[in-house]
C-alpha cells in the first residue's frame, strides 16, 4: 500500500465506509476481505470486488486543488456513497449527482436517504445522456463546475457523449473525468458485443473509447453523435490536456471470516483504466 500522505484521505473514507456502512467503493483501494466455507460446495469462497484504485490518480491531480474547488458534478451516483466522499474531500464544494435511476439498489441503500441530511450534496435524477436534458441542467445547475466526473454506465458511446456535451459545464483549468474506461488492449474486440447487448447503441461501428481520443479513427457521425459536434471533439483532442492512466493491478488479503485460520493472498489484473482531460485556461 502506497504510504504518501496525499492518498491518506481515501484510505480512511473507505475503512470508514466499511466500518460505518459495511460498504467499500470499488474506485478505491482494496480493503480487507475475507473467505469463508460454502458447506453445499465443501470449498472456501472469496468475497472480492473489482477494485480500480482510482483514488491514486484522484490524488495526484486534485490534491493541490481540493480546498478551492467550488463545484463538483458526478453522473453516475448508483448507493451514493461517492457523494459522500467528494463532500468531505472538497470541504468547500458544492456536490451534485445524476443518475438515471434511485430505487434503492441491492443493499437496500437509496441515495437520496443516505445524503438527505447532507446540505451540499444536490442530487438530480434523469438520463444524462439525451440532449434536451443537457439543455436542462445547463439552466438548472450552470456551466461553472471545477471537476465532472463520468461514473455513469460505462459504455463507449455515452462516455462520448459525456465528453463532448459536459465539457461545456467546465470552468478553465477544470477537470473532466472519465472512470471505468475500457482499455483496447486489455479486451476482445467481441467483448464491445457483448457489452452493447442491453444497451444497442452502436450500429455498424464499435470503438473503445481509449483507441478513439488517440488515433480518431472514426468521426462523430460514425460513432452515432450528430456531426456539429465534430468541432468540439477535434477541439478537446487537439487544446485540452489529456492524461489516460492504465489499470492498477492489486493484491488483496484472504482471512477466514471466524479470523481463525490461515491467510491467502490474491493477485487481480484490473482492466479498466481512467481518464483526465483538462480545459486549457483561456
Amino acid at each position: 500500500m502506497n504510504q504518501d500522505p496525499k492518498y491518506n484521505f481515501f484510505t480512511e473514507f473507505q475503512d470508514y465506509l466499511f466500518k460505518e456502512h459495511m460498504y467499500t467503493m470499488d474506485k478505491l483501494n482494496p480493503t480487507k476481505n475475507f473467505w469463508w466455507y460454502n458447506p453445499l460446495k465443501q470449498e472456501r469462497i472469496f468475497r472480492e470486488i473489482g477494485y480500480h484504485s482510482y483514488h491514486l490518480h484522484y490524488a495526484k491531480f486534485f490534491n493541490e486543488i481540493r480546498y478551492d474547488v467550488k463545484k463538483v458534478l458526478e453522473i453516475g451516483v448508483f448507493r451514493g456513497h461517492s457523494m459522500l466522499m467528494w463532500q468531505k474531500y472538497f470541504p468547500n464544494a458544492e456536490i451534485y449527482g445524476i443518475d438515471i435511476d434511485y430505487t434503492p439498489h441491492n443493499f437496500g441503500v437509496n441515495a437520496k436517504d443516505l445524503c438527505k441530511d447532507e446540505p451540499r450534496i444536490k442530487l438530480l435524477e434523469l438520463d444524462a445522456c439525451i440532449d434536451i436534458n443537457v439543455e436542462y441542467l445547463k439552466q438548472e445547475i450552470g456551466v461553472d463546475f471545477d471537476i465532472v466526473i463520468d461514473d455513469g454506465s460505462h459504455h463507449p458511446f455515452h462516455q462520448l457523449f459525456s465528453l463532448v456535451n459536459y465539457t461545456d459545464f467546465i470552468k478553465p483549468n477544470g477537470y473532466f473525468v472519465v472512470e471505468d474506461i475500457f482499455m483496447k488492449e486489455q479486451f476482445e474486440e467481441n467483448f464491445l458485443d457483448e457489452f452493447n447487448v442491453n444497451f444497442g447503441l452502436y450500429k455498424n461501428n464499435k470503438f473503445f473509447f481509449d483507441d478513439l481520443i488517440k488515433n480518431n479513427p472514426l468521426t462523430m457521425e460514425e460513432c452515432g453523435l450528430h456531426r456539429f459536434k465534430q468541432p468540439k471533439f477535434n477541439n478537446i483532442i487537439k487544446n485540452w490536456k489529456i492524461d489516460v492512466c492504465p489499470p492498477v493491478d492489486y493484491v488483496i488479503k484472504f482471512t477466514d471470516i471466524d479470523l481463525k485460520g490461515e491467510e491467502k493472498l490474491e493477485h487481480y489484473n484490473n482492466r479498466q483504466g481512467i481518464i483526465f482531460f483538462k480545459k486549457p485556461n483561456r
